[in-house]
């Protein structure tokens, strides 16, 4: 019997990773995937994920004991990296805020792209 896989986008300020995993697997094994991936450290205690939530902007915490399928993670699914930054004295530090830019796609200058009918305008057949 095969296990069905499905793939998660983990994003990170302007990084995106895509993690296999299970449905039926852990927030703390998708975890230890992206550290060794993503994680400073490359310790599973340096990261949380989150999703996002219904207020655009806000962000709420996943358990590590959760299963993914059980909170609603599915194939495809977007969830969020946070890294914890060590202050300057040990023990000390905080978790770095998510902050994920606004997708900006590629814009094509309307004047170098394909040519508009207006333009196309006596173009075509040569006068005979």
């Amino acid at each position: 019997m095969s296990t069905q896989q499905m793939y998660v986008r983990i994003k990170h300020h302007k990084k995106t990773y895509f993690i296999e995993c299970a449905p039926t697997g852990t927030v703390a094994t998708l975890k230890a995937k992206l550290a060794t991936q993503a994680a400073p450290t490359g310790h599973t205690t340096d990261v949380k994920l989150h999703i996002a939530g219904k207020v655009p902007g806000t962000y709420a915490a996943l358990e590590d004991a959760a299963v993914l399928e059980q909170v609603g993670i599915a194939d495809d699914a977007v969830l969020y990296a946070a890294f914890w930054v060590p202050g300057e004295s040990a023990g000390t530090g905080s978790w770095e805020p998510i902050q994920v830019p606004d997708f900006e796609p590629l814009h094509d200058d309307p004047d170098d792209g394909a040519d508009t009918a207006e333009d196309m305008k006596g173009k075509g057949k040569a006068a005979a």
